[in-house]
């Protein structure tokens, strides 16, 4: 399939059902992602930030794409994007939250998809 043809990896996750206790609402990927970042990095990153960067792939970020080291090497697109994840949220999120985001999205969309066959 065609990049510009497959659903984003929002479109592909969002109805997963995620083992846990999470609240109604947002898609419950949104607050296993946000959890994650939480206790596992201690760090902030918002719903509206996964949302964005999940809507991105793979458009503009591949399901395997890996942070450049520096900002300067993102694509014109990516940079596009990466200001809009920013507005999304209070706190900056980098180039390796973003392929770490993608990274948990992809978990949970191959361990759902295991459990289900």
């Amino acid at each position: 399939m065609l990049w510009w043809t497959k659903p984003s990896l929002f479109d592909q996750v969002k109805n997963l059902e995620i083992e846990g206790s999470w609240p109604a609402g947002d898609p419950k990927i949104l607050h296993a992602i946000q959890d994650h970042f939480q206790k596992e990095r201690y760090h902030p990153i918002t719903r509206a930030q996964i949302q964005e960067i999940l809507r991105a792939v793979p458009r503009v970020f591949p399901e395997g794409w890996e942070s450049p080291e520096g900002y300067g090497d993102f694509s014109e697109e990516q940079h596009r994007v990466y200001g809009e994840i920013q507005r999304a949220g209070v706190a900056h999120c980098s180039g390796p939250d973003i392929q770490k985001v993608i990274e948990l999205a992809l978990e949970f969309r191959e361990r759902c998809v295991t459990r289900v066959k």
